[in-house]
């Protein structure tokens, strides 16, 4: 009898209907037959299945092997309910053993066989099912593949077989829909691409949004609902933050993630910077994600600021409402560093708030933005005399130090010696006051001051 928990689909792949066909991709999945692994990895509504489906149609078109479908359920935690899907596919009445199935497969040599299993995740790893995976993968015959597809990675070791260069994968990039497949829909539903341009290429999502389906309603129920809770807390925290790495949000929750954060639904990954897309901001209820910043935010920053990644610091400081953090932060990156992006520095500028235009690091960064573009001009002068005087009412003498540097600079490419000459006294000034970041210019001063007297 048929466990009730056994899906629709068992052994057969879903009706592809109308679905686009995506050629690129096909030919991407073709490579089944000719690796030992193909994984196929990306969030609900990314169109694994159909993909498969499509792949295993136009397969039997032109076939350059036998495709095996098996649906995964949760029942498939055991190791012979597995088993029995497996030989049902492959004809085999009852609970075959692996030898039993790796038999089936290689009596269809020398023709290919790649089994193909869909919706992997409901698998758990170290569960007896994750086992009948791993032994499939050690046992097969030369002519048998394997194609694991899921929400997550596998549940089972494949970095062996990765280093042979075994393994295709295919990731939720290699789903996502083009701008190309987006004009097609576009046009068949008779919509503007531009309706669905801001769904991130994610096929259900421009699929509801074609037919302004409710959005939002599908990410939360099918998507977020299918994470565990440290998943979402991790996942509320990024959204909260504008994005994070991996070491800060283990920092911050105190979750170490059991699976990689690329694992997470269109989640972005560059130089270990990991960011939502924007649409998870329309799912996570808006007080959720509010509380999560307040409380997050300060204790982010400075941890940032610790491991000396302040452009980092500055950019999620500048997210916040919170002027005194953004200043500070601020003032971490281009008094105690320097930074000469000026692309950079622009983009901070455009997102500094109404209370931080009469800071001296706002006219500190508008100097070097200025510096950046003509360093000879009178808002360059103005900029950093207007940051060494707002600096020295506040009592920064170590940010003064900085803003008069740069005065220093502007007056020696004018060739304005009694500029510079003033300059110095400031400098002399703040390294009698005692602050040590005056010293080295003083030094610089007195060097250059007994070469001009033919004291080398």
């Amino acid at each position: 009898m048929e466990s009730p928990l056994t899906r629709p689909f068992r052994v057969h792949p879903p009706a592809t209907g109308d679905a686009l066909l995506r050629p690129e991709l096909l030919r991407v999945l073709l490579g089944r037959f000719e690796s030992r692994l193909t994984i196929v990895r990306a969030g609900a509504g990314f169109g694994k299945s159909t993909a498969l489906a499509q792949a295993i149609e136009q397969n039997a078109l032109a076939p350059r092997g036998h495709d095996r479908w098996i649906g995964c359920d949760p029942a498939d935690v055991d190791g012979r309910h597995l088993r029995r899907g497996i030989g049902e596919s492959l004809g085999i009445v009852g609970d075959p053993s692996i030898e039993a199935i790796a038999e089936a497969v290689a009596a269809y040599s020398p023709a290919q066989v790649c089994l193909v299993f869909d919706d992997t995740h409901e698998i758990s790893p170290g569960s007896s099912g994750a086992e009948v995976l791993g032994e499939l993968l050690a046992g097969l015959p030369s002519n048998g593949h394997l194609l694991l597809a899921g929400r997550t990675a596998p549940p089972i070791a494949v970095a062996r077989l990765d280093a042979q260069h075994q393994v295709v994968h295919v990731e939720e990039t290699d789903l996502t829909l083009s701008d190309d497949h987006l004009r097609t829909l576009s046009d068949r539903a008779g919509r503007e691409p531009a309706d669905v341009a801001h769904l991130g290429g994610w096929p259900a999502l421009v699929a509801l949004g074609l037919r302004s389906g409710p959005v939002p309603a599908f990410l939360n129920e099918e998507v977020l609902g299918s994470l565990d809770d440290s998943q979402r807390t991790l996942l509320a925290t990024m959204v909260a933050l504008g994005g994070a790495s991996a070491d800060m949000l283990q920092h911050l929750t105190g979750i170490e993630p059991a699976q990689p954060l690329a694992d997470l639904p269109m989640v972005q990954h560059q130089a270990a910077w990991y960011r939502a897309h924007d649409l998870w901001q329309e799912v996570f209820d808006p007080k959720l994600i509010a509380a999560t910043r307040a409380e997050q935010l300060r204790p982010a920053v400075a941890f940032l600021l610790e491991q000396g990644r302040t452009i980092r610091a500055v950019d999620l400081a500048l997210r916040g409402d919170e002027d005194d953090l953004a200043v500070t932060t601020l003032r971490a990156a281009l008094i105690s560093g320097r930074v000469e992006d000026r692309d950079l520095l622009r983009g901070w500028n455009a997102r500094i708030g109404p209370a931080m235009e009469r800071h001296p690091v706002t006219s500190h960064l508008r100097g070097l933005i200025e510096q950046s573009i003509d360093p000879t001009t009178e808002r360059c002068r103005a900029h950093f005399a207007a940051a060494a005087d707002g600096f020295a009412a506040l009592g920064d003498l170590t940010a003064k130090v900085a803003s008069v540097a740069e005065l220093g600079f502007w007056h020696h490419i004018q060739r304005d010696a009694p500029g510079l000459l003033a300059v110095a006294g400031t400098m002399m000034e703040l390294s009698a006051a005692g602050e040590p970041s005056a010293g080295p210019y003083v030094d610089t001063i007195n060097a250059f001051a007994a070469l001009a007297q033919g004291d080398p």
